[in-house]
């Protein structure tokens, strides 16, 4: 499930940054069942068109990122590259350590926690209708949608004892392959490095001249113009002809080594915060299990995932904060000590 996850270089298509307020610490944390909405029936015509994507990327197994493009030109799926990310966030999908070629992932369950004498998985990787089919023979299967429905649902299965999980893939695997992974969300968590060892492991680019281009710097809430890089940060760079107003990159400057990184936008960002020693902060509610984020802090993308793998279900936005469900004290805290963050606000852990 981690595969290659950890590759960097399939971010140098730069998603177009929109500035976000700065963080006001207030009692701004007060997410309730009430508030939570229930997205299902309406949004259903919404995540069809996702759900057919997966079903076609399963279909092809591989292929370049232009035929991503394209599928989903086809199928009206805008922004496609956010698209990638989520699908990489959800476990369905890997890509090359060039970035330039995808590949379904195998067709996985993953056991998440709950609240129930059940035993809860997700499912992950390749699907098609007549695997779902087949589960639900076998085992009790619902469809979550995603919050705004901009990704494929989240296939929900309950047995009532961990040897009918066995059963279930045994009776599966028939004809279709699937494996058991287990609780990948802790597993994932626990061999992430800190991020400072995750920055240092970032990828190299050794041949930059800065004299060649213009530069903006991240000030921690948008980029504004500066002369060429000196100090540790999130920049992006330009070309000189002044009629061309997209960043040909998005990189991190990297003071101490005299390096410039490449990596996931976000993950990026986080590093720029941390430099600049922006708090970062998050806030967790045991009752509920419930983890928010500020959008403005996402983390980098190898350690939302263990987030996302929790419970199957991408962040619902609300204001200008991530919500996680299903989120378990030790996942938090496994998190929190490795991104060096600071729990805020009313609510602590269990």
């Amino acid at each position: 499930m981690v595969g290659a996850s950890h590759d960097v270089r399939d971010y140098t298509n730069p998603i177009p940054y929109k500035a976000l307020p700065k963080i006001i610490n207030k009692h701004w944390f007060n997410f309730t069942e009430s508030q939570e909405t229930n997205y299902s029936s309406q949004l259903s015509d919404a995540s069809s068109k996702y759900k057919q994507l997966l079903y076609w990327l399963s279909a092809l197994g591989y292929g370049t990122l232009e035929s991503f493009r394209k599928a989903c030109d086809k199928l009206n799926i805008e922004e496609p590259l956010r698209v990638l990310r989520r699908l990489k966030l959800l476990g369905h999908i890997e890509l090359s350590l060039d970035g330039k070629r995808w590949s379904i992932a195998p067709t996985t369950t993953v056991q998440i926690s709950s609240n129930s004498n059940l035993q809860e998985f997700i499912l992950c990787g390749q699907q098609s209708l007549e695997l779902l089919n087949k589960l639900q023979q076998y085992a009790s299967v619902n469809f979550i949608n995603q919050p705004f429905g901009d990704a494929p649902p989240c296939v929900h299965i309950q047995v009532d004892n961990l040897n009918n999980i066995s059963t279930l893939h045994n009776n599966i695997s028939n004809n279709l392959s699937i494996t058991n992974a287990g609780e990948v969300s802790k597993q994932l968590a626990s061999i992430l490095p800190n991020i400072n060892i995750w920055k240092n492991n970032l990828v190299k680019l050794p041949s930059i001249v800065t004299s060649c281009y213009g530069w903006q710097k991240f000030d921690g809430c948008n980029f504004v113009d500066c002369d060429l890089p000196t100090e540790s940060g999130m920049y992006q760079m330009y070309s000189q002809d002044t009629s061309v107003h997209t960043p040909l990159r998005t990189l991190f400057y990297d003071k101490e080594s005299s390096c410039w990184v490449s990596g996931d936008w976000y993950g990026l960002r986080f590093l720029a915060l941390q430099q600049i020693q922006e708090p970062c902060i998050f806030i967790y509610n045991s009752k509920t299990k419930h983890l928010v984020v500020p959008v403005s802090q996402r983390f980098p993308e190898i350690y939302e995932r263990a987030l996302v793998l929790a419970s199957g279900i991408l962040p619902t936005y609300k204001d200008s904060y991530l919500l996680y469900t299903n989120i378990e004290p030790d996942l938090v805290n496994l998190l929190s000590s490795k991104l060096n963050l600071t729990c805020s606000g009313e609510s602590t852990y269990a």
